[in-house]
């Protein structure tokens, strides 16, 4: 059993109720197609809508339970997008990275040619489609990382990054990679942080030029950790630093891959 006692104007418009409250839970759970709050889907659809539902138990001085605040969200639009961004992720986890092997192999077929022109094509054919294969292996591991739950735990900033810089260093033997690491441990969650170092570092190496000089410093301060990766190259294009600033794209405006993003 039990009343409601207070809502709010969106609430009482969506569950038609008075604003004085004393309209039982019972007729309102009807409403959702449960009998019982404690069976309230935390997900559920009404008129072509979809909601999130949460539940939580109010208590008095002692503790004892005297009572539940529901909050009810429209969350239709937030649904489809996640259903796109699950058809996207399977597009570029199968599809993309499937059909570029092929091409992939079709381009190295052709840089065999006996022609130079056959071959030029062969090169550009194979590079392009790394390129292709290495955006949907990256865009695969950004979801991995965000669908999965956040852990907080004291990370090692030395170790971090030197596990990034490790396997970097033995692909180009041309770079000099330097390290001043004055930092110990921070607060975060070991996978993202590894991933954005590796991304920066890996970045640094490959855009900056032959024999790429590097210096990677990670420092504390009083109110945050701060890792830094300078280089001798040119810098970063200033139409994809503006598209990162800016938190969108369009398309006169767009960062050329998601490594910065």
């Amino acid at each position: 059993g039990g009343l409601i006692t207070r809502t709010n104007p969106a609430a009482r418009s969506y569950l038609d109720i008075d604003k004085g409250g004393g309209t039982s839970v019972e007729s309102i759970l009807e409403t959702m197609g449960v009998s019982d709050s404690a069976a309230l889907p935390t997900r559920f659809q009404f008129q072509g809508l979809r909601y999130r539902a949460t539940t939580t138990s109010i208590t008095n001085w002692r503790g004892d339970a005297i009572g539940q605040t529901i909050v009810i969200q429209e969350v239709t639009l937030l649904s489809r997008r996640q259903q796109r961004l699950q058809v996207l992720n399977r597009i570029l986890r199968h599809n993309v990275r499937n059909d570029m092997t092929v091409v992939r192999g079709l381009g190295t077929r052709l840089q065999q040619s006996d022609t130079d022109e056959l071959t030029a094509i062969g090169e550009t054919v194979t590079e392009r489609a790394d390129d292709l294969i290495t955006i949907s292996q990256k865009a695969v591991e950004l979801n991995q990382l965000f669908d999965r739950e956040i852990i907080s735990e004291p990370v090692d900033l030395e170790a971090v990054v030197q596990n990034a810089v490790s396997p970097l260093a033995a692909q180009h033997s041309d770079a000099t990679i330097n390290m001043n690491i004055s930092a110990g441990k921070v607060s975060t969650d070991t996978g993202l942080l590894s991933f954005v170092v590796e991304e920066v570092i890996a970045n640094a190496v490959q855009h900056t030029g032959d024999h790429p000089e590097l210096l990677i410093t990670a420092e504390q301060t009083s109110d945050k950790f701060e890792i830094a990766v300078t280089d001798d190259g040119p810098g970063i294009p200033q139409i994809e630093l503006d598209t990162i600033t800016a938190g969108e794209e369009t398309d006169l405006q767009h960062a050329s891959s998601l490594g910065l993003w």
